[in-house]
């Protein structure tokens, strides 16, 4: 372990479930905002909806503590509206003339921990079941 990894404080494990209306959230960015301002911590949502939470990039886990959460999911669509999955949809677009941008497939108000009203809380012996349950 180098220096600077020494220097961090203590992570421990930290995860958790992302649903929306019951269902589980695949590919959503999950951000942890500490409410004293220190050590943010990010995960990524798994098909079951599960994340893990990393502090720093050369240590696993979290920072105990309070935090607002934000939750965001990602998504490409066409220039009709849909979402667009180039792994299934690209026989059936003309890349060349197809207009591809990128949305919020989540509602708007979770993507920032400031405005989403979610909060959670990471005990000094850590937690892998916080529950994040969004409505539409």
């Amino acid at each position: 372990m180098d220096s600077w990894t020494k220097s961090l404080p203590d992570t421990i494990e930290a995860g958790g479930y992302v649903t929306l209306n019951s269902v589980p959230v695949e590919g959503a960015s999950v951000v942890f905002a500490p409410v004293d301002g220190k050590y943010a911590a990010t995960g990524v949502t798994n098909s079951s909806g599960y994340f893990e939470l990393k502090a720093f990039p050369s240590k696993s886990g979290a920072v105990p503590g309070n935090y607002k959460v934000g939750v965001m999911q990602t998504v490409q669509f066409d220039d009709s509206g849909k979402a667009f999955d180039p792994g299934e949809d690209s026989e059936h677009h003309d890349a060349a003339t197809a207009s591809v941008g990128w949305k919020n497939a989540l509602p708007d108000r979770y993507k920032s921990p400031e405005t989403s009203g979610l909060t959670a809380s990471i005990p000094d012996g850590g937690t892998t079941e916080i529950k994040i349950e969004l409505m539409p």
